[in-house]
């Protein structure tokens, strides 16, 4: 009871939140004929997430990551995508070269537990009818085809990692 207590009075006192809008997207193409393919396409989905970036904005779907801290958009995603026929890539991409309020925070690359490669920047993003400038890691060089990713790990320091990511520049720390 008193666990109870104290855990309800943590969340309570919170008073800072979002909602974001999901979509649950298959991770593979169905175009398959055999059973246990078939079922593989449907029971293998991402939530990703409803995002609208940049000025003039632009509407992306970006996955969540429970197994990763970093926040990441990537640059190009299509690329990557198309090196892996079997992967389901009707999602909307981000395209820092479009937005007018895209830029570039540092010069210096970081290497994330999702890419190789990327530089910080920072844009415009609208959440309901209010908008914020909110930095981010811009991957060119993915470990895995995805048009970006939103860690919600809670504890990174637990994981075994090998990125260079400040824990300050995580999506639950912005």
């Amino acid at each position: 009871v008193i666990l109870l207590l104290i855990i309800n009075s943590l969340f309570l006192t919170i008073k800072c939140y979002i909602i974001i809008p999901l979509n649950f997207l298959p991770v593979f193409k169905i175009n398959e004929t055999t059973p246990s393919l078939i079922m593989r396409n449907l029971v293998y989905t991402k939530a990703y997430t409803n995002i609208e970036i940049g000025s003039p904005k632009q509407f992306v779907q970006i996955p969540l990551e429970f197994e990763s801290n970093d926040f990441y958009i990537s640059q190009n995603a299509k690329y990557e995508f198309s090196k892996k026929h079997d992967k389901y890539s009707d999602i909307k991409f981000f395209n820092c070269n479009n937005s007018q309020s895209c830029e570039k925070i540092e010069e210096k690359e970081y290497l994330g537990d999702n890419f190789y490669s990327g530089l910080y920047y920072k844009d415009i993003f609208y959440f309901n009818n209010n908008s914020t400038e909110i930095e981010f890691y811009l991957s060119n060089d993915l470990k895995n085809p995805e048009s970006g990713g939103i860690g919600l790990e809670f504890w990174p320091e637990f994981m075994d990692t090998t990125s260079n990511i400040d824990d300050k520049r995580t999506f639950l720390k912005i």
